[in-house]
């Protein structure tokens, strides 16, 4: 910032992103920086997810020179009661315009839900009318035994507000779920080996056709790849 200029440079998960420069002295470049800042300080409704809550965490920010947080999350099964996923921290965060993908992670201690452990939880926003959806493929993925390298789901919802309405910024509707396995999406596999393994455990208990087909459909339905795991680390 000068005296006749302003650049408003925003920080996120998903990387950084500056503006061109405004002129303080045109009123809507002016307006445009104080509705900016008005709502870091107060976000509407649609802007805050009531189900999940941000805390920051006393035993792992003792001894550290900087803050450490977690996010206790909210499940709302359909026909059981709301289960509180807690202690679970940001593995992953990509683009936030549009999907927005979040993934949490809490490997150490998962919340437990129809005696399945969860240690991993996908926030997504998706088309309302996406030809893909995510849940019931993998269902079907894992519909006649588990298919070695693909994440098994446990839970799956759409998130609401309070208000019992669909959380949505325009036409993208947030979506969540459970995962049961934690371990290395596909397209952070560091070497050509690590990712002929992940290839390999898939085409043993499939055919050449349906394993490749399997593949595709998670990569190109999600494409941060957020579904396609190398399992290292099993669920408790």
């Amino acid at each position: 910032m000068d005296e006749k200029n302003a650049v408003l440079v925003l920080s996120g998960a998903s990387g950084v992103a500056k503006n061109p420069k405004l002129d303080l002295k045109n009123a809507n470049h002016v307006w445009l920086m104080y509705a900016i800042v008005k709502r870091l300080y107060e976000p509407t409704f649609l802007m805050v997810d009531p189900t999940v809550k941000k805390r920051k965490d006393l035993t792992k920010t003792l001894g550290s020179l900087t803050s450490l947080w977690s996010f206790d999350i909210m499940l709302a099964p359909a026909n059981s009661p709301s289960v509180e996923c807690i202690g679970y921290r940001i593995e992953n965060a990509r683009a936030s315009i549009g999907q927005r993908t979040h993934i949490f992670v809490n490997n150490d201690n998962p919340i437990t839900f129809n005696s399945v452990g969860i240690p991993v939880i996908k926030h997504q926003y998706r088309c309302q009318d996406h030809r893909f959806d995510e849940a019931e493929i993998l269902h079907h993925i894992h519909a006649d035994g588990q298919i070695p390298g693909v994440v098994q789901i446990a839970h799956s919802e759409a998130v609401m507000w309070s208000n019992g309405t669909h959380i949505h910024v325009g036409n993208q509707h947030k979506t969540r779920i459970g995962l049961q396995q934690y371990g290395k999406p596909f397209i952070d596999l560091k070497t050509p080996l690590e990712a002929l393994i992940a290839i390999y455990n898939l085409l043993e208990s499939e055919s050449e056709s349906d394993a490749i087909a399997i593949f595709l459909t998670l990569f190109i339905q999600d494409s941060y790849s957020t579904n396609v795991f190398q399992t290292w680390f099993p669920a408790p």
